[in-house]
């Protein structure tokens, strides 16, 4: 077994040794762990290079799917700290997580979007969104606020 720095390395393992074999699967959608490992990689890229460094505080606002795995990794790989958001909760809860976390920027996923932009605009939080119905990538996020 690797010994892992953080969780954002928990399937480095897996990776290794089965590269091939299905590490998520969501309706049709199978991706395997070599695939999830890239995907991650990708989202702690593109992080790195919207100015996310280790310990900055990255919220989560995200459906149970794929992409919310991906961002997770994602985060946690680029050194940031991943700050899981309950979507059911309203707005004003949400607010009060993003502000006592100190999360500097959020992550929203496909349906998400509009609601991440409204929470980033009443904190100092700045947004990123992922393009609905696209893997979450590099380039198919785009920064949508500046604070």
């Amino acid at each position: 077994m690797t010994q892992i720095d953080h969780l954002g390395y928990l399937t480095d393992d897996a990776v290794r040794l089965h590269p091939d074999r299905p590490a998520l699967a969501q309706d049709d959608v199978v991706i395997s762990y070599a695939e999830l490992d890239e995907r991650a990689d990708r989202v702690a890229g593109w992080l790195a290079a919207a100015g996310v460094g280790r310990g900055d505080r990255v919220a989560l606002l995200w459906a149970n799917d794929i992409g919310y795995v991906e961002a997770l990794l994602g985060v946690m790989r680029s050194g940031a700290v991943a700050v899981p958001l309950n979507s059911r909760q309203n707005d004003e809860t949400l607010a009060y997580v993003l502000s006592d976390s100190g999360s500097q920027g959020i992550l929203a996923g496909p349906g998400a979007a509009e609601r991440g932009r409204a929470l980033a605009a009443e904190s100092p939080a700045c947004c990123f969104v992922a393009e609905p119905g696209e893997p979450l990538t590099g380039s198919r996020l785009a920064r949508l606020t500046d604070h």
